[in-house]
């Protein structure tokens, strides 16, 4: 591997962040990095002498970044990703309008014909609730849930009348209106009626689509109208054969914590996810319309009535995984590494 390759933009920067933020003293932080890993993962793993080659390690991630090649861009937004996945068109949400710099794009599935600056109130309207992301945005990042009710508007909790809900959407920049999706009401009895989704991870071995692993987001008090860990979501880990759930994790700006229940609702987190066996066709379906993708990390939101794909990212994160599957994660992604390796050497040697 080239020192170029070794050591790309995306290593470098995790690394300075790591070595300038993680809480750890420079003896500890020169132990995790001799051994390739970050040097938060020492209380997030629980790292020693004695256990951290059970666990897969960080730089060989970063360091083959990245993974899809050219391709990543077919996932660096949300609009692209619907253009691609159109035989899917099913399992994506309905795309409304796109804003950009006070312009505004009717999409594929807008309803109205209307083309004047109320189109999208009056949508809203008759919807009753929308959701307005970044185009490009991850981890919950940017999202806001949009809702009417007895001529009422709101952004996220936030009260206001119509003109400002205008004047907010008019602020908006890079951003996309979809339909705001509902979660499946055996999830949102366990969430206490917060966003919960599922996250899926697929790597592609040799032309064979696996799914490495998938766990749910569950929203909480705390995460507001996102379900993301970083934000204060909650973790359950998901058997890829039978979909069923058990184990959660709650991230605390530090460490993760294992806890059985809800912390708001105070229900056990434990169960089968809604139609886990048409979810598992479809992703690897899609690994296979799409095999330029190596890996791809699915967010899906799933209803009383289907499922949906929120995004896919190009970059997943693998910490919650080898968490809950060390050994599992460790040895798939070995193999998924030393194959990226070998295609790479091979491209080279036969230009």
């Amino acid at each position: 591997m080239s020192w170029q390759r070794g050591f790309n933009k995306a290593f470098l920067r995790a690394l300075g962040e790591d070595l300038l933020y993680t809480k750890e003293s420079i003896r500890w932080k020169l132990w995790a990095y001799r051994r390739s890993f970050f040097s938060d993962r020492i209380k997030l793993y629980g790292l020693t002498s004695d256990n951290y080659h059970q666990f897969l390690p960080d730089f060989p991630y970063y360091q083959l970044q990245p993974i899809n090649g050219v391709f990543s861009k077919w996932l660096d937004d949300k609009l692209s990703l619907k253009y691609l996945l159109r035989p899917f068109n099913q399992n994506l949400p309905e795309y409304y309008y796109l804003l950009d710099h006070g312009y505004v794009t009717c999409l594929m599935d807008c309803p109205l014909a209307e083309v004047d600056d109320e189109r999208i109130v009056r949508l809203l309207e008759r919807k009753g609730c929308l959701a307005a992301k970044l185009m490009a945005g991850s981890r919950g990042k940017g999202f806001h849930r949009l809702t009417c009710h007895n001529n009422d508007y709101y952004v996220d909790d936030v009260r206001m009348n119509r003109t400002d809900m205008r004047a907010f959407l008019k602020g908006l920049s890079g951003y996309l209106i979809t339909e705001y999706l509902s979660s499946h009401h055996a999830l949102a009895a366990i969430s206490g009626n917060r966003p919960c989704s599922l996250r899926v991870v697929t790597v592609n071995l040799g032309g064979d689509n696996r799914i490495a692993g998938a766990y749910l987001k569950l929203g909480t008090d705390a995460s507001g109208y996102v379900d993301n860990i970083h934000a204060g979501g909650i973790a359950v880990w998901v058997d890829i054969d039978s979909g069923k759930f058990s184990r959660g994790l709650l991230y605390d700006g530090k460490n993760y914590i294992k806890i059985a229940n809800h912390p708001d609702s105070k229900m056990p987190m434990e169960g089968t996810v809604p139609l886990w066996q048409d979810i598992r066709a479809t992703v690897l379906a899609i690994g296979d319309y799409v095999p330029q993708l190596k890996l791809m990390g699915f967010d899906i939101m799933i209803g009383d009535t289907g499922f949906k794909i929120i995004e896919i990212n190009s970059r997943p994160a693998l910490d919650t995984l080898s968490i809950f599957d060390p050994t599992h994660i460790k040895s798939l992604f070995s193999e998924f590494f030393r194959q990226l390796l070998d295609e790479r050497c091979y491209r080279r040697v036969n230009r």
